[in-house]
């Protein structure tokens, strides 16, 4: 009984405790997941019109379009804990969207937190201060974009072969 009220708790209160809820890594993997909200020491960040996206395959492979460019690497989940390994990226120059794209990629690089409850998948630095928030990639396509680019003009999906 112990156990459980201490898993409730754990649950509950997450990061603030120093408790890790684990991920669903299956859960996880289901979807490609579409950039709903970027949060900087700034604040939040307004969203480019090729929303970035990720990709966590199989048991360690992940892959992503980050607003210009494509990523890829490995990582590695650990209860509510998340490390990537340092990203490999093409290095095509966008006009526009350049700042947003190293800013996202520098979240994903401080990544060290990650969960996953109501559809949404947070990515964090584990202090509350720097937040990357998902949805599945179809529920954010019908979802009404001010000046979104048209369904499919997003970037090529991640190939999780590699």
């Amino acid at each position: 009984m112990k156990t459980r009220v201490l898993f409730m708790a754990c649950a509950l209160a997450g990061a603030a405790w120093g408790c890790e809820t684990p991920v669903d890594a299956v859960a996880l993997r289901a979807n490609e997941w579409q950039l709903r909200e970027m949060t900087t020491e700034k604040g939040t960040v307004t969203l480019p019109e090729r929303v970035p996206t990720i990709l966590f395959a199989d048991s360690s492979r992940v892959s992503g379009f980050s607003g210009c460019n494509r990523f890829t690497g490995k990582y590695k989940l650990s209860g509510g804990r998340l490390s990537l390994s340092p990203l490999i990226t093409t290095r095509m120059l966008c006009t526009g969207g350049m700042d947003f794209e190293q800013q996202f990629q520098r979240l994903l690089a401080e990544a060290k937190r990650i969960s996953l409850l109501d559809g949404e998948l947070t990515i964090g630095d584990g202090k509350g201060k720097l937040s990357l928030v998902f949805v599945p990639r179809q529920a954010a396509e019908t979802l009404p974009a001010p000046g979104a680019s048209p369904a499919g003009d997003e970037g090529p999906s991640p190939d999780p072969a590699g």
